[in-house]
């Protein structure tokens, strides 16, 4: 075959602006994302990700496939934290997807193109629209894969609803449960190594002979004696992750509740996994989540020396601490957010898409609670006044003290099942 005359291996011809001038450029390399087709083979459906096969499946035919992954598990691989790095993972990986961006609450999350978005996952509201992402973002490295499937969870919140005393008896049967939305969540990982020198007033008991003068005899007795200490240790702090999501979008708390997952089940990157899902977009930047992580590893690190002290009392402790061999990772992890209606109000839960734990809000049934507390109380109340009585009677006086007693740990446990009943409104 004849070699076309304008032809330069690795170049193509590109628009000139100047007639009789041909301009030529570097081919760009393309990129495999952007040749990715998701038609079924078997019937030109649409393939998308499919919790129950764990691959890719046509929501037409049935026809299902592996996605073409890898395992990598905690061995996945990690960066310094350099700027060269940062750079280097600054990738348009969403350049077949687009925005919902929500004017209810803020939250802009990633959907396929072509995705016909109703409501915001976080707060229901339908005030959505959808746009093309504008700014470049990290690319994950990693994720976890949804493992835990809706219709393997149902029978888990249905029991979950029906758990506590405290909560309306009728919410299992008459709560209107919203289908479960998946949804990957943005996560950090950090890993270091530190070395951390203390010094601080540790108390020790020590045995001291002393005169009885009422018994004229020497005895001994155990005396808290504080002296100053120092010591170093060493600890590879692994994996400690850190969501990367707003908490003014997401409520924190819930979402550590349904923690940890299992990170041996990471896989290398791959857009399959997010074809037909909720993504949402790191909002907490990696020196920011760095700075979180320091928190937990200073916080762990005072634990670790109070516990090289080899004392229970400590007091005035100072440490300094050095970090070495800082490792950082951008991963997806996933979860599915939910709720149900009861009454005239909305309850908001989460369940963790990989092992299935949840939590959630559930309403209280305060009346059944006031009930409770105050029987609780009054009964053992009305068991004093008897025990009165019949004292006055017998002139007995040990069963005063004995109706004082149960008084006392009546009103103790009535404010315990009420704080019970105040948590119990905040997140099970």
């Amino acid at each position: 075959m004849q070699v076309p005359k304008y032809y330069f291996p690795g170049f193509e011809q590109v628009p000139s602006e100047l007639d009789g001038v041909m301009v030529f450029a570097p081919i760009p390399e393309k990129d495999e994302d952007e040749v990715r087709s998701y038609a079924c083979p078997q019937c030109g459906g649409h393939l998308k990700f499919d919790v129950n096969s764990a691959g890719m499946a046509c929501i037409y035919c049935g026809y299902t496939a592996p996605v073409a992954t890898k395992q990598v598990g905690k061995s996945a691989q990690s960066f310094e934290f350099t700027l060269e790095n940062v750079q280097a993972a600054e990738q348009e990986w969403e350049t077949d997807r687009q925005l919902l961006h929500c004017n209810n609450c803020g939250a802009e999350l990633s959907y396929p193109k072509g995705a016909v978005a109703a409501t915001c996952p976080y707060c229901g509201s339908n005030k959505v629209n959808l746009s093309l992402p504008k700014t470049k973002s990290l690319r994950p490295q990693v994720l976890l894969p949804f493992s835990a499937t809706p219709e393997a969870l149902k029978p888990r919140i249905q029991e979950w609803l029906s758990q506590g005393w405290m909560h309306p008896k009728t919410l299992k049967d008459a709560a209107q449960i919203d289908k479960l939305s998946p949804i990957y969540l943005p996560y950090w990982t950090f890993s270091t190594a530190i070395d951390a020198s203390w010094e601080a007033e540790v108390g020790h008991y020590e045995t001291e002979t002393y005169y009885d003068s009422s018994s004229k005899s020497y005895k001994t007795r155990q005396v808290l004696r504080w002296r100053w200490e120092s010591g170093a240790i060493s600890h590879q702090f692994s994996d400690i992750t850190i969501n990367g999501v707003n908490p003014q979008r997401i409520n924190h708390a819930m979402l550590s509740a349904i923690e940890p997952f299992n990170l041996s089940g990471l896989v290398l990157f791959s857009p399959d996994y997010l074809v037909g899902m909720n993504v949402q977009a790191y909002e907490t930047p990696l020196k920011e989540a760095w700075e979180y992580a320091k928190q937990e590893i200073r916080t762990a690190t005072n634990r670790l020396c109070e516990r090289d002290t080899g004392s229970s009392h400590v007091r005035n402790m100072s440490i300094d601490m050095s970090y070495d061999d800082e490792q950082w990772r951008y991963l997806l992890l996933p979860v599915y957010l939910s709720g149900y209606s009861y009454g005239a109000n909305y309850y908001n839960f989460m369940l963790n898409g990989q092992t299935g734990k949840l939590a959630g809000v559930k309403p209280v049934d305060w009346k059944k609670v006031r009930t409770v507390t105050w029987l609780v109380a009054l009964i053992p109340l009305l068991i004093a006044l008897i025990s009165l009585i019949i004292s006055k009677i017998s002139g007995s006086g040990a069963l005063p003290v004995f109706s004082g007693l149960i008084v006392v740990l009546g009103i103790v446990i009535s404010i315990a099942l009420y704080v019970q009943a105040k948590n119990a409104e905040k997140i099970t």
